[in-house]
């Protein structure tokens, strides 16, 4: 039996930050893992897409060089299998630094599956020979390392889904350890859907989207967020033909109803094809090929379009199952785990973070969480996560980046509102490089001026979105915003622009 201070269940972005700042605050951490260290968000998720969209962008760049004055001689061709290397060895090492860091700070590492157990155990169960990535598990610790012992770690490339509770189901060796306070951060994995049976060949969700050996001549992807939505734009730059399917009335349904519009028109201007109010009753895989069977607008009527691969991104769901919760009466809701606002269960001692309760499932809402759960056990005074402040991106071109209330919310709550917009299509930096896609909306409280909600969609808005995060967190008003001086030529200078546009005094619209 080892002793720790506080023990991690998961490495993902919520696990890993609360190792480390526990770690920090002088108490002796462990960190469980089941699978790749970094969690589904480095290994499969948030960082792997990114090098792929990357990838997907430089072949859109090459197809125009010519507007931008550059002759490239010779045919130019993506390389999907190279796309998939790059981007599987940008995890690489993304997964090395954060054993690093987990190294550096003394943070006990344990591979295996975490489970509660009374009296404050946590048993680690190491998977047996039908576990993913078995060999290269172990039950004994990973010691903190120091940092030069720590570099010269080598992280495994996953061999296989790291959230498939099925296939830890396995067991055959255990230890156990123990700790007052056991913070739970085991993320999410794809949703399952009966109608839409994943085979990962030619039905996948995103682990076997980010795999995919060539490019497929058509794809059907099933839900327009952000998943979706970049994995659209990927695959319908690299010459698929894609079509789009969503059940609710438009794409990005979360997102404000202007950033919707543009996207689709930016979508359709890119040969995507869209059916939103749009059911999957079944999919059918016969003679190397996907039949699906859709129905649109609840009336009863159903048609079938075909396609070489579809991709099931219908969401998330967490992973909460076979972790010990049920045996300790650890209350759960909606397949959720119940918390308060310092991430405290029912059950005294232990706590969850991240997709494993309620809020956005975003990697840095999952490390908020984790500090503020930490800070909390160790006696600080943390300020409570502002759900309000938190800025959301969806990683398409044009880009999309949110915070705040969208104007549907502002209008279902009776809120009056001020709304500034500023198009690119008049800034000068978004005309010298040709991105002149999109607009900045800004919503204002109208008795208050101060900012409720922004709206981006254009180049690189999710560099420009940590600002108004910023300035809806201090209060900022329309004045406040405008009367900064922004830098000249520039996409974020929009922004000052946009806040102008809502008092009337916009300049260069």
């Amino acid at each position: 039996m080892e002793n720790y201070d506080i023990i991690v269940i998961g490495s993902g972005p919520g696990g890993y930050t609360a190792a480390i700042r526990s770690a920090q605050l002088g108490k002796r951490t462990a960190i469980v893992e089941c699978a790749e260290i970094g969690g589904v968000c480095l290994n499969w998720g948030c960082i792997p897409s990114k090098a792929l969209l990357k990838s997907a962008q430089v072949y859109a760049y090459a197809r125009n060089f010519a507007s931008y004055g550059v002759e490239l001689q010779g045919n130019i061709a993506p390389d999907l299998q190279k796309m998939v290397e790059r981007s599987r060895g940008v995890v690489a090492q993304m997964g090395r630094g954060v054993e690093l860091l987990l190294g550096k700070n003394g943070v006990d590492i344990y591979r295996g599956k975490g489970i509660l157990r009374a009296g404050g155990i946590v048993e680690v169960a190491v998977g047996g020979a039908g576990a993913p990535g078995s060999s290269q598990r172990e039950c004994t610790p990973r010691p903190g390392l120091t940092a030069s012992a720590a570099q010269a770690l080598v992280v495994p490339f996953p061999s296989a889904a790291p959230d498939d509770p099925q296939a830890l189901a396995a067991q055959d060796t255990t230890t156990q350890l123990a700790a007052p306070h056991i913070i739970l951060a085991t993320g999410a994995r794809s949703r399952q859907l009966p109608a839409i049976p994943v085979d990962g060949k030619r039905v996948v969700d995103y682990h076997g989207a980010m795999m995919l050996q060539k490019i497929p001549a058509s794809m059907i992807i099933v839900g327009s967020g952000a998943i979706g939505c970049e994995f659209a734009w990927i695959y319908s730059t690299l010459g698929a033909k894609v079509t789009l399917v969503e059940l609710l009335p438009r794409i990005l349904p979360l997102e404000d109803g202007d950033m919707s519009k543009e996207m689709a028109r930016a979508f359709r201007k890119r040969g995507i094809e869209m059916l939103v109010s749009t059911s999957v009753h079944q999919v059918q895989v016969a003679d190397g090929s996907c039949v699906v069977t859709l129905e649109a607008g609840g009336q009863g009527q159903s048609r079938a379009i075909e396609a070489e691969t579809v991709l099931s991104a219908v969401g998330v769901q967490p992973n909460i199952e076979n972790l010990g919760l049920e045996e300790l009466d650890v209350a759960t809701e909606r397949g959720k785990v119940k918390v308060d606002e310092l991430y405290r269960t029912n059950i005294a001692g232990i706590y969850a973070i991240g997709d494993l309760v309620p809020g956005p499932a975003l990697a840095h809402v999952a490390a908020a969480e984790a500090i503020c759960c930490v800070e909390a056990i160790c006696g600080l005074e943390p300020k409570a996560v502002d759900y309000s402040t938190i800025p959301s991106c969806v990683y398409t071109s044009p880009e999309v980046a949110s915070v705040g209330l969208t104007g549907e919310e502002a209008a279902a709550q009776g809120i009056a509102v001020k709304v500034g917009m500023f198009p690119f299509m008049a800034s000068g930096k978004a005309a010298a490089t040709g991105e002149r896609e999109g607009f900045v909306k800004l919503i204002f409280d109208a008795a208050t001026e101060k900012l409720l909600g922004a709206h981006a969609v254009g180049a690189n808005v999710s560099e420009i979105i940590g600002e108004l995060a910023l300035a809806k967190s201090l209060g900022a008003t329309a004045d406040t915003i405008m009367s900064v001086i922004h830098s000249h030529p520039t996409f974020y200078e929009a922004i000052a622009e946009a806040a102008a546009a809502a008092k009337g005094r916009a300049i260069n619209i």
